[in-house]
């Protein structure tokens, strides 16, 4: 409790101890950083507000984020980014060209021992084949999926219907199911039945869709300020 009434206060790290399954009985050790130094204090479960998101039913206090869930794809867009970044920062040559030893002369040992063929120019630097951007991208594609995010509205381009469907099914197939979980979760530590988020917001620019839903719903019948509501 604070002098506005009551407040919730992030928890910078936590750790949650119980013998039991059911979450009601655990308890948390929560520390709350400040400018001065940390607050360590215990709590009840009915004092944490704690949502969880894709859970493993052998952790289910622990949350699994998209990206350990898309484990493959992840570490395949790490190594890409290695490799990439390597090949963008050679230190020593600093962006120079470099001269080696020729092989025509066979290493001391004259012509007689010198290869068919002397060494060719071959790629330095930040260069990457066309193949390994297109890796790299189809990884990034498979990371934003994972996290329930389609392409255009990441990369943007495309038509304009396609980046408003993106952004509806962003908005009601991954931001809804994470706000009623979340939701839920504050209904019950606040003691308010019937909490929800209003999303409404979200879909206020798509005035195309709006009216158009509005011209179906009324001319099927809906009542006009139904039909709006609906819309």
């Amino acid at each position: 409790m604070s002098g506005a009434g009551l407040a919730l206060l992030p928890a910078s790290n936590w750790d949650i101890e119980g013998r039991g399954p059911h979450p009601a009985t655990w308890r948390y050790r929560v520390y709350m950083n400040s400018p001065s130094g940390t607050t360590i204090a215990m709590r009840p479960a009915a004092g944490v507000v704690h949502a969880v998101y894709s859970v493993d039913p052998a952790r289910p206090w622990e949350s699994v984020s998209p990206i350990r869930r898309a484990k493959l794809s992840a570490a395949l867009a790490s190594s890409l980014e290695t490799r990439l970044s390597e090949e963008a920062d050679l230190a020593a040559l600093k962006g120079k060209t470099a001269l080696v030893p020729g092989m025509a002369t066979g290493w001391g040992e004259g012509r007689a021992g010198a290869p068919m063929a002397d060494r060719k120019a071959h790629r330095i630097g930040a260069d990457p084949p066309a193949a390994l951007v297109s890796l790299r991208g189809d990884a990034e594609r498979a990371i934003l999926a994972a996290c329930g995010l389609q392409p255009e509205l990441a990369y943007g381009g495309g038509q304009a219907a396609a980046l408003r469907e993106a952004y509806r099914q962003f908005v009601h197939l991954s931001v809804a199911p994470v706000g009623k979980a979340v939701a839920a979760e504050l209904a019950l530590k606040l003691d308010t039945p019937g909490l929800a988020f209003d999303r409404s917001g979200l879909m206020a620019a798509d005035v195309a869709s709006k009216a158009r839903a509005f011209q179906a719903l009324t001319g099927g019948g809906m009542d006009a300020g139904a039909a709006a509501a609906a819309a």
